[in-house]
């Protein structure tokens, strides 16, 4: 129970201060500004701006698990199990940071689908403009 405590406390310290830049999801809309109501392209770019978010919280956790693998590696004073732990945690998180790249380049090609038929202009590799 103590090693999912100090893990915990990794994890928040090192993500949990990026997470907090989640106020900005709204950033790139149209709704903040007088009286204009949220369409359809403001809520692609709200999602887009989620996806950014996750993004950064999915590379801040691949990172400490690289590190915590190493750290495994080094430390593991000829113990072959220790050796084998760190070795299977840094393997387990490039296998993970593969998957969240490949799901991002899904949801990003399908966002940019639906942005195109929608009618948002300017459209580029990661930035919906309504």
């Amino acid at each position: 129970m103590n090693r999912f405590w100090s893990k915990l406390g990794i994890f928040a310290l090192v993500a949990l201060p990026q997470l907090a830049s989640a106020q900005n999801i709204w950033e790139g809309t149209n709704c903040n500004t007088g009286n204009n109501i949220c369409g359809f392209c403001d809520m692609l770019v709200v999602g887009m701006n989620i996806i950014k978010i996750m993004g950064v919280a999915a590379g801040l956790i691949v990172l400490v698990m690289i590190i915590w693998g190493a750290f495994l590696m080094m430390t593991s004073a000829g113990s072959q199990s220790k050796y084998e732990e760190g070795k299977k945690k840094i393997t387990s998180a490039v296998i993970g940071l593969a998957i969240t790249l490949a799901a991002w380049l899904i949801v990003n090609t399908a966002f940019m689908a639906i942005a195109a038929i929608s009618g948002a202009s300017e459209i580029s590799w990661n930035l919906i403009k309504c």
